[in-house]
């Protein structure tokens, strides 16, 4: 599955980890809101119990077992692993693994060997990850008996945001008035799903947030793309919302979490706000559910 690179703002991410800003969190990922069926086993499986997630050791040539989250998730350096659980019969491992692109480069230690239960926090900032690491993918292991159980109440992956940062958080689960050309576009539960119309080799959706102009600033784009990319482009506005140019933001993305730094664009000095505009590319039957997309400001 294709990955596409992040680059960091690093003062940013450096004010955000040593707490010179007053931040809220903007959550990544959530276990307890993902469910079971996000879950891969390994010598481990993972199903939804009474609200929480027991994960139990099923390897019959050893006392402990794994299993991991299938999606990846954008590298932060400023960002925070929250690990709750409620209770275990044995011990476990909570390991972030570090991606470059498709390549795995190393497992991170979160909480090692453990039985410890309730709330823990685990800053990235802290950990020691290859400097390349761009992506990441977390681990559960459970072990130190037969059947060995951990109750997992929820894993979080967040990042400390500035206090009213938060531009757009948008997941397409109800109609939200997008105007698509060449395409269509239904929103769903699980994200809004894009296609292209008759014989088309292209086709966009443009969405009805107008967004003001960030500082600095960051896009996030969650997709599940088939046979096709997409692109988050920026149809740029001044302050009487009259129209001034587009510019291609996120590019030619597949599948997975694509990101975008918006203060490096070259920007009209008379742009005060844009709407986003997705572009869908590929043969006729391509496809696009795109399931989040965020966009942060930095005060």
């Amino acid at each position: 599955m294709k990955r596409r690179s992040i680059v960091i703002l690093a003062m940013w991410v450096l004010a955000l980890a040593t707490g010179w800003v007053h931040a809220e969190d903007l959550v990544l990922f959530s276990a307890a809101q993902a469910g079971a069926d996000i879950w891969i086993w390994g010598k481990a499986r993972v199903k939804a119990s009474g609200g929480a997630l027991l994960v139990t050791e099923r390897n019959p040539e050893a006392d402990y077992g794994d299993a991991h989250v299938a999606d990846r998730f954008p590298y932060f350096a400023g960002g925070r692993v929250e690990l709750d659980v409620a209770e275990t019969t044995g011990r476990y491992t909570l390991q972030a693994l570090a991606f470059r692109g498709e390549d795995y480069l190393e497992s991170i230690d979160l909480a090692r060997d453990t039985d410890v239960t309730g709330v823990q926090s685990f800053n990235l900032a802290q950990q020691t990850f290859p400097a390349e690491t761009d992506h990441l993918m977390f681990k559960l292991w459970v072990g130190g008996g037969e059947a060995a159980q951990a109750t997992v109440n929820d894993l979080r992956y967040v990042l400390p945001i500035a206090e009213g940062s938060l531009l757009l958080d948008k997941r397409f689960d109800t109609a939200t008035g997008a105007e698509p050309d060449h395409a269509r576009w239904v929103p769903g539960p699980d994200g809004g799903t894009m296609t292209l119309s008759g014989d088309q080799e292209y086709g966009s959706v443009l969405l009805p947030d107008v967004i003001r102009k960030p500082r600095q600033g960051l896009i996030l784009m969650d997709a599940v793309v088939s046979n096709g990319t997409v692109t988050a482009q920026l149809v740029m506005f001044d302050s009487n919302r009259d129209y001034i140019e587009s510019k291609d933001a996120i590019e030619r993305a597949g599948s997975g979490f694509s990101t975008a730094r918006l203060d490096t664009m070259v920007w009209p000095a008379n742009a005060a706000h844009f709407q986003l505009k997705l572009w869908l590319a590929g043969n006729p039957d391509c496809s696009a559910r795109i399931r989040r997309i965020v966009v942060v400001d930095q005060p």
